[in-house]
């Protein structure tokens, strides 16, 4: 099996808990691709959503993690990109829930609300949980169809 590629993304205010980041994915055996930003210069944070996306999209990366201050303006951005369904969990179950039954592959953090340790236990949840299939596979086509539509 081949090792999963996350593609991670932040703004100024997230900067610092994506370098964080990288290193804990990294150190759990993921593939990164840092689309920036490198500084904690203020930033547009949908360059950086959009860029991560767009890794997923055309199949370069696997899921995307996104960092910003709130979670809000990442994740925004980033489920604009055709094929990514992201969510802003608000624990580990909720973020377990989101693999299970809509095979969300695109997770958003804000770094003003919630702490490292607890952001880490979230995503490794996140990561390591797979989708259910069945009739949530049926339904989260739903979803795919309709965008494709729109």
């Amino acid at each position: 099996m081949s090792k999963m590629v996350i593609a991670v993304g932040a703004d100024h205010r997230g900067v610092k808990v994506k370098r964080k980041l990288i290193s804990f994915l990294e150190g759990l055996g993921y593939s990164v691709l840092d689309v920036g930003t490198h500084t904690d210069q203020s930033c547009d944070h949908p360059d950086y959503a959009f860029a991560a996306g767009e890794l997923v999209m055309n199949k370069k990366a696997d899921r995307v993690v996104l960092i910003c201050g709130t979670g809000h303006g990442m994740i925004l951005a980033v489920n604009k990109v055709p094929g990514i369904m992201a969510i802003l969990p608000v624990n580990e179950e909720h973020a377990r829930l989101s693999r299970l039954h809509n095979d969300a592959n695109g997770i958003c953090f804000g770094a003003d609300y919630m702490d490292l340790d607890t952001i880490q236990s979230i995503l490794a949840v996140w990561l390591e949980t797979e989708h259910l299939g069945g009739k949530y596979a049926r339904r989260v086509q739903k979803i795919l169809d309709y965008e494709r539509k729109k």
